[in-house]
């Protein structure tokens, strides 16, 4: 049925239309009512015969849907072996997992290397793909669900799968270039950038087995102190991965570019590139050797700190800048020398350009996130309380009070207050951002565009904690 209900909008009474039928939510309950399609007001209908006349059609050919009757024995369980929730949506992904023809190669992989196992590695490897991508978990507890996907048989233990992981690693490369040769036939792949990024993976163990493992104590980027490892990734234009590489936790970021991009180069026969990645791969060293590599780099640079001096005074300069018309957005783009060194370690003098910006929105995001945490260093401060560096402790500072140098006295004392110098100062960069690039034919658009294909690699390499 049709339902016009007056309701005030903005000071001013309109009609709103709607479909609408009868339901009773329970046995012996009253009825109530619930809208089927909304087609919003009467008054804001340029031709109102026309559109009621629409709203009648749809009343009129609308139909209930029929009552669906399920009889079950009284005597039949809730839950139990024949009667359990599985998981068919997992048929999606496996289409994509079949296009890609992953079975086909582990099987293959098998016969050129005899292997002679009672479990099927494909069907493992199969099984734990899919559980990655729907419960990311630890091996033991993706085990545990190996019967959850409906249709699918999984004839294999814990121990199997314990037993594969080695054969996994010894096709790694191999599968990877399988992959990448499957996508350029099925999809296509656009390497006119390669994106890439580094993120970390903890365990949850007390100490690395032995000077070999992995598992490095290192810089987490979830500020644990468990053991990590770290994995490096390649992307292309369309959001794809091409290549990935696993390093010890106590590998700096950027130190993994370099082998990463050789790797990715040799393998796959690529000609030039041109690397996206945030500051933190944004390294002299990382720098020289993309140039005399011939390849180009588009990288997110500091601003603050002694990296950044250099770009101070154009920055708070005020003129120069272009802006839109509401001023929420505005940037200047200019050329700048640096030195870098060529493959003989001999000094050399570049060109590349230099993109600063400023975002009203991010300024006002970056302004409410360090009144909260000055808020909590005053709490801290008051209540003599201690946090990690990046919450309260970041707008906090001690003081010595009666100290003599080199000497340890038992009246020292320290005194904690709220750091407002470091405040204002980092209020000075809200909102600012710069991007520096080798492409010199690159326009403030053209920048902005390539280096936001990163948040897709960004979301990709997304940390998940692991236990195996």
């Amino acid at each position: 049925m049709i339902r016009k209900d007056r309701v005030k909008r903005g000071g001013v009474i309109k009609t709103h239309i709607r479909v609408v039928e009868g339901y009773r939510p329970g046995p012996g309950m009253p009825t109530k009512q619930r809208t089927i399609r909304s087609f919003g007001y009467f008054e804001d209908q340029p031709d109102p015969e026309a559109f009621m006349a629409m709203v009648e059609e749809f009343d009129a050919n609308f139909k209930d849907n029929v009552p669906l009757r399920i009889e079950v024995a009284a005597n039949a369980l809730m839950y139990g072996g024949e009667n359990r929730r599985q998981n068919y949506g997992y048929k999606f992904l496996e289409a994509v997992y079949n296009l890609l023809e992953i079975n086909s190669f582990i099987k293959d992989y098998e016969k050129l290397h005899r292997f002679r196992g009672e479990y099927s590695p494909s069907d493992i490897f199969k099984f734990l793909v899919l559980a990655r991508i729907l419960w990311p978990d630890s091996k033991r507890a993706s085990c545990q669900r190996k019967d959850n996907f409906y249709g699918m048989h999984t004839n294999f233990t814990l121990p199997d799968i314990y037993r594969s992981l080695d054969l996994f690693a010894d096709f790694e490369v191999e599968l990877q270039r399988h992959l990448n040769e499957r996508v350029k036939k099925t999809i296509g792949r656009d390497l006119s950038y390669a994106f890439y990024d580094v993120t970390n993976y903890f365990f949850e163990i007390d100490f690395p087995n032995g000077e070999d493992d992995l598992r490095k104590r290192g810089v987490s980027k979830e500020h644990r102190t468990d053991p990590i490892a770290a994995m490096g990734l390649f992307m292309d234009s369309n959001g794809l991965p091409v290549s990935m590489s696993v390093f010890p936790g106590n590998t700096s970021d950027s130190l993994t570019l370099q082998p990463t991009m050789k790797d990715i180069k040799d393998s796959y026969g690529l000609g030039r590139l041109i690397v996206v990645a945030d500051k933190g791969l944004n390294s002299s060293k990382n720098i020289d050797a993309i140039v005399y590599n011939g390849d180009g780099f588009v990288f997110s640079q500091i601003l603050k700190g002694k990296k950044g001096q250099r770009y101070n005074e154009k920055l708070f300069d005020s003129s120069g800048w272009t802006s839109n018309e509401k001023d929420t957005y505005r940037f200047k783009l200019f050329e700048e020398e640096y030195e870098g060194k060529d493959q003989d370690g001999k000094k050399e003098i570049r060109v590349r350009k230099v993109l600063l910006y400023r975002s009203k929105a991010e300024a006002d995001m970056a302004k409410r996130k360090r009144e909260e945490k000055l808020e909590k260093a005053a709490r801290s401060v008051k209540n003599n309380a201690y946090s990690i560096p990046k919450g309260v402790d970041e707008y906090t500072k001690e003081a010595i009070v009666d100290k003599e140098t080199g000497e340890i006295l038992e009246n020292t004392k320290k005194l904690r207050s709220v750091d407002l110098e470091k405040a204002e100062k980092d209020a000075m960069y809200d909102g600012y951002f710069c991007i520096i690039t080798s492409e010199m034919d690159y326009d403030e658009r053209r920048i902005r565009q390539v280096y936001s294909g990163l948040w897709q690699i960004e979301h990709g390499t997304m940390s998940r904690k692991s236990t195996t």
